[in-house]
């Protein structure tokens, strides 16, 4: 379990929004929730550098999803505050996705 004060800095780091999504706590009606990046079942830490803070559809998607040791960078996963999205994902005129 978080402590709260950790839990205040990882709110306040993402600036009240979802790392992975963008939503707001304004626009999901409440507070979001504190997620593992690397979760603990794969040896994840309570440390702020590790902390996500995410809604709950995101918190779910992503679940203990953590990438096997030696993947290619078909299973990466970007970490919020360390990765570039631009320099791994571009956008087609249409506005679909594609990797880079």
């Amino acid at each position: 379990m978080v402590s709260e004060s950790l839990r205040q800095s990882v709110r306040a780091l993402y600036g009240f929004r979802c790392g992975y999504c963008g939503v707001t706590e304004t626009e999901s009606g409440s507070q979001l929730e504190v997620e593992h990046f690397r979760p603990r079942s794969r040896g994840g830490q309570d440390v702020l550098d590790n902390l996500v803070y995410a809604c709950p559809t995101c918190n779910r998607l992503k679940g203990d999803y953590w990438p096997p040791s030696g993947a290619g960078p078909d299973l990466m996963l970007l970490h919020p505050q360390h990765d570039s999205l631009s320099s791994h994902v571009g956008s087609l005129p249409d506005g679909r996705l594609i990797g880079l």
